[in-house]
C-alpha cells in the first residue's frame, strides 16, 4: 500500500510540474509536427523575388573614389575655448568635466587640467562657434571658468 501512495504522489507532482509539458511553439509548428523540417525554401515560396537582369558575365575593375571625411572649417568660424584655473574645483573634477562634456579621453583631459593648473590657462580645442559655444557653456554649468575666443 505504500508503494502505490507513492506513485500516485509522483504522478501528481510531475503533472503538475510544467518541466513534463510540451512547449506551445511546438505545437503552433504545422512542419515539425509532420516530421519535416522548415527550410528557407519553403519559407521563401510566397515571396515574391525581384529578377535581377544580367548582360552576361562581367569582369571589371571598380574605380576607387577619393573620399574625404575631414571637415574644412572657415578660417573666420573657428573658435577656441579656453579653461582657467580656479581654486574651487578639485582637479579630478575638471578632467571629469572634460571627459564628460567634450568627450576627451582621461589622458587628454587631465593633460589640459594639468596645463590650466600650471599655467593659470590652457586651451580645450578649436571648433565651429556653435560647438565652441555650448562646450564653454556647459563647462561654465559645472562651476569651471571657460570662455570662447576666434581662433587665430
Amino acid at each position: 500500500m505504500f508503494r502505490p501512495l507513492q506513485v500516485l504522489i509522483l504522478a501528481l507532482v510531475a503533472s503538475a510540474s510544467t518541466a513534463f509539458v510540451v512547449p506551445a511553439w511546438t505545437a503552433m509548428r504545422p512542419a515539425a509536427a509532420s516530421g519535416r523540417p522548415i527550410s528557407a525554401l519553403n519559407m521563401a515560396a510566397g515571396v515574391a523575388m525581384p529578377e535581377i537582369k544580367t548582360a552576361g558575365p562581367s569582369i571589371g575593375v571598380l574605380d576607387k573614389k577619393e573620399v574625404s571625411f575631414e571637415t574644412s572649417i572657415r578660417p573666420e568660424d573657428k573658435y577656441k575655448v579656453l579653461l582657467f584655473n580656479d581654486n574651487g574645483n578639485t582637479r579630478e573634477y575638471v578632467s571629469r568635466s572634460l571627459v564628460q562634456v567634450v568627450g576627451l579621453s582621461e589622458a587628454t583631459a587631465f593633460h589640459i587640467m594639468q596645463q590650466a593648473n600650471d599655467n593659470g590657462m590652457a586651451q580645450v580645442g578649436i571648433w565651429h562657434q556653435e560647438m565652441a559655444d555650448a562646450y564653454s557653456t556647459s563647462l561654465k554649468e559645472r562651476g569651471l571658468i571657460a570662455e570662447t575666443h576666434p581662433a587665430e
